[in-house]
């Protein structure tokens, strides 16, 4: 996923990205997505097992140089309702914008079906990689934000709404 900081606590939902992916083709496809939205603050990896290969072979800037800091995100041992309850506070005061343009964004529909449907508990819900995103994006925000100047977001490119 890709997220910018509008300021005011407020997070934008720009791009997600949902494969799947042979473990050699991770990197090298985040590296892609982060050309597209370059100039980039940073790409945070998952990083527990075999996804810390992932964080090393990323920060190579000889074979990825559109890549930014790459920083090594941590579940810290929480379950997923925990690490998204910040992500959830954030959506209901209507601070995380989405694009309206479904044409232009056709991944909005099912980003906004999985985040309806996630219930908490691990055995119930689905897919729940999304979430995931999000709530590491609303931890990075918090933590490593841009320190965006408040701006727009319902004008920033034309059509962006708090969802």
């Amino acid at each position: 996923g890709v997220f910018g900081d509008a300021g005011g606590q407020r997070l934008l939902v720009l791009d997600v990205l949902r494969e799947q992916l042979d473990l050699g083709e991770i990197v090298p496809r985040t590296h892609t997505l982060c050309r597209r939205w370059s100039p980039l603050d940073w790409f945070g990896y998952e990083a527990n097992g075999f996804q810390i290969g992932l964080v090393n072979e990323a920060r190579d800037s000889h074979r990825y140089p559109h890549m930014p800091t790459v920083l090594e995100l941590d579940h810290e041992g929480k379950g997923k309702l925990t690490r998204a309850t910040p992500a959830i506070i954030r959506c209901e005061q209507g601070l995380i914008y989405l694009p309206d343009d479904p044409v232009k964004h056709p991944w909005v529909e099912d980003y906004i079906a999985e985040h309806a449907q996630f219930t908490g508990d691990e055995s119930q819900d689905g897919y729940t990689d999304q979430v995931d995103i999000t709530a590491y994006a609303v931890l990075g925000l918090d933590r490593y934000g841009a320190g965006a100047d408040d701006f727009d977001p319902i004008s920033f490119g034309g059509g962006y709404t708090p969802r």
